[in-house]
């Protein structure tokens, strides 16, 4: 059976964030944090977006702790070496490929 949200105690982001240890003199992350994790996802080396699992409430956002888990595990996942692909192209490596591309349809007369 697939976990889902809805046979999970949820907590709201305030309590949620206090949940996952954040960096520098923060000892959490934000619930901002995990509302953005909602909301727009966090990009992975390989530029695959993963969300935290949530659901809108009258009160506000809320997710699972076991939620936050799996969001956690995804991104950890994703970024092992043996997972990543190759970052995506920059706009001059893509241009100097169609170049060459170009010069080589010229050259069979295409």
């Amino acid at each position: 059976m697939t976990p889902s949200l809805h046979t999970e105690p949820l907590l709201n982001l305030g309590a949620l964030s206090r949940r996952v240890h954040g960096r520098g003199r923060h000892e959490h992350v934000s619930p901002r944090s995990l509302s953005r994790w909602i909301l727009k996802g966090s990009r992975t080396a390989g530029g695959e977006r993963i969300y935290l699992e949530a659901v809108r409430t009258p009160a506000g956002w809320q997710s699972s702790e076991a939620a936050l888990f799996r969001f956690l595990d995804s991104l950890t996942t994703a970024s092992r070496p043996e997972a990543t692909q190759q970052p995506p192209r920059t706009p001059a490596a893509r241009t100097r490929s169609s170049e060459a591309a170009e010069a080589t349809l010229k050259d069979l007369g295409a």
